[in-house]
């Protein structure tokens, strides 16, 4: 009989295929050549184009899409609803804990940076189930998201979770409609389309059913970016500020708006972010900002440190830095040397690219910028810190570049770019709901995987992010220019 895991990966193999390619396929279909040619003179890239360039197959594979992503949105609506029932058992927004537990003990005039074990664990067992073997971790988070946790410690635990996860569901369809807001053609059919890749997304859901700030971020972040289009400075700046409450997701574009001479912006966003962590840092009774900063310090050790979310075994990482850990394991020195030297890497060839765009003159002012440079810094923040799953949420960037560029192309698609495209498009279904909880069995699995399809398939999300970089960068952009100011 053969091996239950093969059959898993081969199903997970054939279905991240078929979505692709009816994914892509739903992209030619908006492709009609001014020609309309069918000589034999035609690319394959041309026939296929032609042949699917037809409204009722479109809305058939938006159809297909529709289908498939609905069945896994209709059994986390059900998780999410079982959650919202019982917001204080074990498995019900597990982050959202730590944030309310920051809450109260900042209420209480306890420093919630000054970690003790005892003071934490009885915290979580006044205020929530959880697990009799539980091992709190040091809170991590930034002080500029204690101004906005802290109203919670006058609700009592469940109802200070209803409500948290009402505005993060609001939170991430204020985020949905934006993306749709950044495409450049809002037909009906592409809206929809939108919708449903940005839904298909596994960190887009999981971040709801955490109870984490991933999508409230990711919402500023991308009304940020809309404001900044419409040369609004001041209110995207705004925006900006507030998002650095994830600052391992918003951090990236304050050096690239710098870099766009959007001082505005910058001024806004540093002042506003500033502001949440003075206040955070005088809410928590940090006003000695380098005690504060030891203190962090050594609670970053702590928590870097702990099984889950230690960089070379933890099952929940997409960032860059879990791969050499799989593929050399046990090897620190190894680990950290190909680390660095992967994301140092991506990191220049993405400078280098937004770097060599202006010195070209693709762009007609300093302060333009294309959804390629926006997609590229989206996917670099997952590459270069420490990123969970949740954080995926920020790949919203890459569907409304994959959509708008689809959409701005006026000649057939090269072969190249078809390839291109491909890659993109199996990329972003590697983070699919239902492909991303197979590699992640996978990568978690204790017994009966082999380290070597552990560190291939398990880590494919991670792999994912990488190919993403490469393959914007490969694919032609000039035509995503857009004009700001």
């Amino acid at each position: 009989m053969m091996d239950p895991l093969v059959i898993k990966v081969f199903g997970l193999i054939t279905f991240s295929f078929v979505m692709t390619l009816t994914i892509l396929s739903f992209f030619l279909t908006d492709k009609v050549h001014a020609e309309k040619t069918e000589s034999s003179h035609a690319s394959l890239a041309e026939k296929m184009t032609q042949a699917f360039a037809n409204k009722t197959f479109k809305i058939l594979l938006v159809s297909i899409c529709s289908f498939t992503i609905s069945v896994y949105i209709f059994y986390t609506l059900l998780e999410l609803y079982e959650y919202f029932i019982y917001p204080t058992s074990i498995k019900s927004f597990i982050d959202f804990k730590w944030f309310y537990l920051a809450s109260k003990m900042t209420r209480a005039g306890i420093n919630p940076y000054d970690f003790d074990s005892a003071t934490y664990l009885k915290g979580f067992r006044k205020y929530f189930e959880i697990n009799s073997n539980m091992k709190p971790v040091p809170f991590v988070y930034p002080p500029n998201i204690i101004p906005i946790v802290f109203p919670l410690s006058y609700l009592s635990s469940a109802n200070a979770a209803r409500i948290f996860f009402i505005i993060n569901l609001v939170s991430f369809v204020l985020l949905l409609k934006g993306a749709v807001s950044l495409l450049n053609k809002k037909d009906l059919v592409w809206r929809v389309m939108c919708v449903l890749l940005c839904l298909s997304i596994f960190g887009a859901t999981l971040n709801l059913s955490l109870g984490q700030f991933s999508s409230i971020a990711v919402c500023f972040l991308v009304w940020s970016i809309f404001y900044a289009k419409k040369g609004e400075n001041a209110i995207a700046g705004l925006l900006l500020g507030i998002s650095t409450i994830k600052p391992t997701l918003s951090v990236l574009f304050i050096p690239y708006f710098l870099f766009k001479k959007r001082y505005l912006l910058i001024f806004t966003s540093l002042l506003t972010s500033s502001a949440l962590a003075v206040v955070g840092l005088w809410m928590s009774g940090n006003t000695n900002v380098l005690r504060f900063l030891r203190l962090y310090k050594d609670n970053s050790k702590v928590f870097f440190s702990h099984f889950f979310e230690s960089p070379y075994t933890s099952p929940t990482r997409i960032d860059a830095g879990v791969i050499p850990a799989g593929l050399f394991p046990g090897n620190v020195d190894l680990i950290n040397l190909m680390s660095a030297l992967l994301i140092a890497i991506l990191s220049a060839s993405v400078v280098i690219f937004i770097y060599q765009n202006r010195k070209r003159g693709q762009f007609l002012l300093s302060s333009t910028f294309s959804y390629a440079e926006i997609a590229l810094l989206a996917c670099l923040s997952l590459v270069m810190g420490y990123a969970q799953p949740q954080n995926a949420v920020i790949l919203v960037f890459v569907v409304v570049f994959l959509i708008n560029f689809c959409q701005s192309q006026l000649k057939a698609y090269s072969g190249f770019d078809m390839f291109c495209l491909f890659f993109i498009v199996l990329c972003l279904v590697m983070h699919s709901h239902i492909a991303y909880r197979y590699f992640w069995h996978i990568y978690t699995a204790t017994a009966g995987v082999a380290p070597f399809v552990r560190a291939t398939i398990g880590l494919l999300p991670n792999y994912a992010i990488v190919s993403l970089i490469f393959s914007i960068l490969t694919l032609k952009t000039s035509t995503l220019v857009d004009a700001t100011d």
